[in-house]
């Protein structure tokens, strides 16, 4: 008790401390919150068409991971420097349950001896590592930041009118904006090479519209048409979640059976056919990935192969390919051979299950869990952003590496600032904390 308490006084005296720094108006203080402000937006940016960049130029390619050590060494110097916790019990949990899957792997490395370099092992590591520390790094830099939010804000409303007007466009002539047709419709991909990358962009945004929806109904909505327009399943259903939960949990302070069958019910019918496509046909890189990581984890139960020897990023490039992906038949596999491996990171599950084996596997939906929990309430009530990022990501790893993927350091940033946008979210936080 005597610990909440001197806790508390902290935070009261935090509060007026911050309200005098307020009241004096200095010129040094309002020019370093400019410059922060400029800073976080240019990064915002940078996040936005980090993807368009690395196709034009290769040197942009490790944005996403630059942005995530920046954010990640800004985050715990400022930790540092503050009594106050920002960071709840659940979400301290969270992340203890990702360093104990990353302990597994690293056991099932040295154990199985499949993989031993360091380079690619170190690789692998952060990038299972880099939406956790993105999202709570967020949450520490940008708590009670609500100039930045309304900025971003502003940006996202404008982003999605040109977004909109190009996919419009796309529909009525051929502007080197779509990759292929479906149902009879040319697929809308803007500026990317592939329209998933549109649907992780407007998730972001939508994420941070969803903070105020009485005001941003209709620009979430515009958005969410984009998405269909980008006729991909993960998409549509997307959308689906979004309208649903905004019609069904705007101002509520909790969910019901009802919501979540209607939305179990709603993707599964608009991403049925897709994933039965990807799932059922015999000799597909998904289904094979698939089967081989269960075969993996029951072999090297209950830890795994350890990190860079399945289904991730870094085992596509031809001087890590897998020794896996020959002894289990993976290499004559199309889109998984040996210097044409463009599918081996289309998965999700089977890299974690194969890596991290069944213990592994624990400790990440564990991790998923603690994170969702900590982060579905924001002042008494659900938060529609938690709703909209996770929501995105458990649809998209059924095609797609989700959690693993560049564009989820974008989806993390928006979720945090979208979170913590208001001080008193990141006070009740502390005050939560106190009495657990």
């Amino acid at each position: 008790m005597g610990t909440a308490s001197l806790q508390v006084q902290r935070i009261k005296r935090y509060c007026s401390e911050a309200s005098i720094r307020k009241r004096r108006f200095l010129r040094s203080d309002v020019l370093y919150i400019k410059i922060a402000t400029v800073g976080w937006l240019i990064l915002f940016n940078a996040l936005i068409f980090h993807m368009a960049l690395q196709d034009t130029y290769g040197a942009f390619a490790y944005i996403d991971e630059s942005v995530a050590v920046l954010m990640l060494i800004i985050a715990v110097l400022r930790a540092c420097s503050s009594t106050l916790c920002v960071i709840n019990v659940n979400g301290r949990r969270a992340i203890a349950c990702l360093v104990l899957y990353v302990v597994v792997g690293l056991i099932g490395n040295a154990s199985g001896g499949i993989q031993t370099a360091i380079l690619p092992i170190c690789i692998d590591v952060f990038t299972f590592l880099k939406f956790c520390i993105v999202l709570y790094a967020a949450i520490v830099l940008f708590n009670g930041d609500r100039e930045l939010l309304r900025l971003a804000c502003v940006e996202s409303r404008l982003l999605i009118v040109i977004v909109l007007a190009c996919a419009v466009a796309n529909l009525l002539f051929e502007c080197g904006m779509s990759w292929g047709e479906r149902y009879g419709l040319r697929s809308f991909k803007w500026l990317f090479n592939h329209p998933s990358v549109v649907n992780s962009v407007l998730v972001g945004l939508v994420v941070l519209l969803v903070s105020d929806v009485r005001k941003n109904r209709m620009w979430i909505y515009l958005a969410l048409l984009v998405m269909c327009l980008t006729l991909r399943s993960v998409g549509i259903a997307t959308a689906a979640l979004v309208c649903i939960s905004v019609e069904l949990l705007d101002g509520k302070k909790h969910f019901g059976f009802g919501y979540l069958a209607l939305v179990a019910g709603a993707v599964l019918y608009l991403g049925y056919d897709q994933i039965a496509y990807y799932y059922t046909m015999i000799g597909s890189a998904r289904l094979e990935l698939t089967r081989t990581s269960i075969d993996i984890a029951n072999t090297y139960a209950p830890i795994g192969t350890g990190f860079a020897t399945f289904g991730s990023n870094i085992t596509a490039n031809p001087e890590y390919y897998s020794s896996l992906y020959y002894q289990y038949g993976l290499s004559r596999v199309y889109g998984l051979a040996l210097g044409s491996s463009s599918f081996l990171s289309d998965t999700f599950w089977p890299t974690v299950i194969a890596q991290g084996g069944w213990l592994g596997f624990l400790f990440f939906v564990a991790f998923i869990y603690f994170m969702f929990v900590s982060l579905i309430r924001k002042r008494g009530s659900i938060s529609l952003s938690t709703i909209c990022v996770f929501g995105y990501l458990i649809i998209a790893t059924a095609s797609a590496s989700a959690f693993f993927h560049p564009t989820s350091v974008f989806i993390a940033f928006c979720l945090g600032l979208s979170w913590s946008g208001t001080l008193h979210a990141g006070l009740e936080l502390v005050i939560q904390d106190t009495h657990q």
